[in-house]
């Protein structure tokens, strides 16, 4: 910060000192005009400020102190030509800006990496929400009037504009690095900072301002891709050593992370892309092997009355696209071949008594399919 209020000072020797003096009311001291007017008690408040994080609980400046650097500003901009000096402190409240994050905010980012990176990052936007938001409240005048008039971005947004040009477009990419890692740690059933995670994205959210371009482009789409890479990985080692039952309880549990991830630091707009990414990997490109395993299949499923197992089948292809088709043909065949499998055995029975034993009014058959209906019925509750 003792940077930004030396460039401040710089400027009232290079600019203000060699153009005419406003016409400032009769009363004010010659001295009260120059930049170093303004600049004087702020260097002393912010550089305290930022320096010692425990006065983070204190106010800023007093009342006193705030009135005097805004009766300055307004001064300055409420003067005639060639005394309105607007547009140059327009000019150079961006200047500043981009000065001290170019020099001092960028490089302390960039020599950091993982959570260093991330938690440096929420201090450093939460230094410049706070610097921008005194800027804006020192040249309230100059962001009501002459912005307004001359249609420039106002204040509030040049800040941000600043903080994406000089800091954000040079670290993005290193901090969804990051983000990504953290976020694969977690999968892997390490602790994690919901906190830090959820301020990077707010981070991302702000940069677009107003839309969810940057959110989207630099971060969102990194995660899908890094999220199909990992579950790619995920599901072929669960293939490899569980039987169907089994996966797809990793595989609900998984989707179950994915949404309770959503929720806890992410925006609501991922959750149906990225559980949709997920469930082709962990569901449509492994359906027909988990639906036709011979011993762990559906039908056999079916024929061990695996209610539970069957349930969740059930439910986790019904997330897909037509993901239930295959299953209903499996439970048609299987059913179709117990009833067909009822008639055969009571021909053989048939064959193999004697004729006249043989009473048509036998219920046997008859309540054998009444019970297969029953059965099928409760499978079509599931």
């Amino acid at each position: 910060m003792k940077f930004f209020f030396d460039k401040l000072a710089n400027f009232t020797k290079i600019i203000l000192w060699t153009m005419p003096l406003p016409l400032l009311p009769p009363t004010t001291p010659i001295l009260f005009h120059p930049w170093h007017c303004i600049v004087s008690p702020l260097p002393r408040q912010l550089t305290h400020f930022f320096l010692n994080p425990c006065h983070f609980y204190m106010p800023l400046l007093q009342n006193k102190d705030y009135m005097e650097v805004y009766t300055i500003c307004y001064n300055l901009c409420t003067q005639r030509a060639p005394h309105n000096f607007s547009e140059k402190l327009y000019e150079y409240h961006g200047i500043t800006m981009t000065g001290y994050l170019g020099e001092h905010v960028l490089p302390s980012l960039q020599s950091r990496n993982g959570d260093l990176l991330m938690a440096e990052l929420i201090k450093r936007w939460k230094h410049h929400k706070i610097m921008n938001k005194w800027m804006k409240r020192f040249f309230t005048y100059l962001d009501r009037y002459y912005v307004k008039h001359h249609s420039h971005s106002s204040l509030q947004r040049v800040g941000i504009e600043s903080f994406k040009k000089e800091v954000y477009n040079h670290i993005r990419e290193n901090v969804v690095t990051a983000m990504l890692a953290s976020i694969e740690k977690e999968r892997n059933g390490e602790e994690v900072d919901h906190q830090q995670l959820k301020r990077c994205v707010a981070v991302f959210e702000t940069m677009g301002q107003g839309d969810m371009d940057c959110y989207i482009n630099d971060f969102e789409d990194a995660l899908l891709t890094k999220s199909e890479t990992y579950y790619n990985g995920r599901a072929a080692e669960w293939m490899s050593t569980d039987d169907t039952p089994a996966y797809l309880i990793k595989a609900e549990a998984a989707l179950k992370a994915e949404k309770k991830r959503v929720e806890d630091y992410l925006i609501g707009s991922t959750e149906p892309k990225l559980l949709s990414v997920c469930e082709k990997q962990l569901l449509e490109v492994h359906q027909m092997e988990l639906l036709n395993r011979e011993t762990s299949g559906c039908a056999a499923l079916l024929k061990n009355n695996k209610v539970d197992d069957l349930t969740r089948m059930f439910q986790l292809f019904g997330r897909l696209d037509e993901g239930l088709v295959p299953m209903s043909k499996i439970v048609e065949s299987y059913f179709n071949s117990c009833g067909q499998d009822l008639m055969d055995q009571r021909k053989q029975t048939i064959a193999q008594q004697d004729k006249k034993k043989e009473s048509a009014s036998d219920p046997t058959l008859v309540k054998s399919f009444i019970d297969l209906h029953a059965r099928c019925q409760s499978f079509g509750k599931c």
